[in-house]
C-alpha cells in the first residue's frame, strides 16, 4: 500500500516541503508535523490517532491546501466533521488562516459556503467543508457522493463520531477518479468505531502495543501520537504553544 518513491529529485515529501516554504516561509515545523505530512506523501490511505493538541487537524488542513494547489482545476478536497460549528472552528478555520497568511495562495474563497474554489463559481473543483452528523445524514451523504473530479482527497475529522453511512460515502469516492487520498483522524475511543476499524493493524491488534507509534493497516498506515512523547516534552520547555504541554498532560492525569 506504500507509494513507490519518486526516482531522483527531492521526492514527494521534499517537494511538498519546498512548496510549503514558498507559500508560508515562516511555517514552524516540528517532529510530529514532519511525520504527519510525510505519511500523506507516502500513502494514499492514512489514519492519525492520538491525543488532543497534537496538531492533527492543522496538519491535515495544511496538506489539503498543498495537495489541491498542485492542480486546482482538476482537484476536489472534502473536509468532513461532525457539525458545521465544529468544522468551521477547526479545519475551515485553519484553511482560512493559512490562505490569509500565505504569500499568495490560489483560488476564490467563499466563506458562506465554506469553499475555496479553483476559479469563481467552480463548486466542483474546490476545497469544501461538509458536516456529517448534524441534521440529515442522507443529505450529507448525497453531497459527498456528488463530488466528482480527476483528483479527490477526503479528510474525515472526528472519525470516531462520524456516522457509518457518511464514512462509507467518503471511502467510496475512490471509485472513478484518477488519484484518491483519504485521511481519517480521531482521538481513539474504540477498536470497533469507524476510526478504530480503519486503523486496525494489518496483522491484528495483538501485533501492536501501547508503545507502538506507527503500523501498517490493511489499507495504508496508522500514525499514533502519544502526549507523553510530544515535541514539547522532548524539548523540556513548551517550544510549540499549539502542541500539548507538560502542565496539560499532568492536569489530564490528575483528572
Amino acid at each position: 500500500n506504500k507509494l513507490k518513491p519518486e526516482e531522483g529529485g527531492l521526492g514527494t515529501y521534499g517537494h511538498c516541503r519546498e512548496l510549503a516554504k514558498i507559500f508560508w516561509p515562516k511555517l514552524i515545523w516540528h517532529e510530529w508535523l514532519d511525520r504527519q505530512i510525510e505519511s500523506l506523501c507516502e500513502y494514499n490511505e492514512v489514519s492519525w490517532a492520538g491525543c488532543g493538541a497534537s496538531g492533527k487537524t492543522y496538519a491535515a488542513s495544511l496538506f489539503a491546501l498543498l495537495w489541491w494547489s498542485a492542480n486546482p482545476s482538476k482537484s476536489a478536497v472534502i473536509l468532513t466533521s461532525t457539525t458545521a460549528k465544529m468544522i468551521r472552528k477547526r479545519m475551515w478555520g485553519n484553511i482560512q488562516e493559512l490562505v490569509r497568511s500565505s504569500t499568495g495562495f490560489p483560488g476564490n474563497m467563499v466563506d458562506s459556503k465554506m469553499s475555496l474554489q479553483s476559479v469563481k463559481g467552480d463548486d466542483k473543483h474546490c476545497i469544501s467543508a461538509i458536516a456529517v452528523a448534524e441534521g440529515s445524514t442522507a443529505k450529507a451523504v448525497a453531497n459527498i457522493q456528488g463530488i466528482h473530479a480527476e483528483r479527490v482527497m477526503v479528510v474525515v475529522d472526528e472519525a470516531t463520531d462520524t456516522p457509518e453511512a457518511a464514512f462509507e460515502a467518503c471511502t467510496n469516492l475512490s471509485k472513478g477518479c484518477r488519484e484518491f487520498k483519504l485521511l481519517v483522524i480521531g482521538n481513539p475511543a474504540s477498536k470497533f468505531d469507524p476510526h478504530g476499524r480503519f486503523s486496525e493493524p494489518k496483522y491484528g491488534w495483538s501485533s501492536v502495543d501501547i508503545e507502538t507509534e506507527e503500523w501498517e493497516t490493511k489499507r495504508g498506515v496508522c500514525l499514533r501520537f502519544d502526549g507523553v512523547k510530544s515535541p514539547n516534552m522532548k524539548a523540556h520547555i513548551p517550544r510549540y504553544p499549539f502542541l500539548i504541554k507538560k502542565s496539560e498532560l499532568e492536569m489530564a492525569r490528575e483528572n
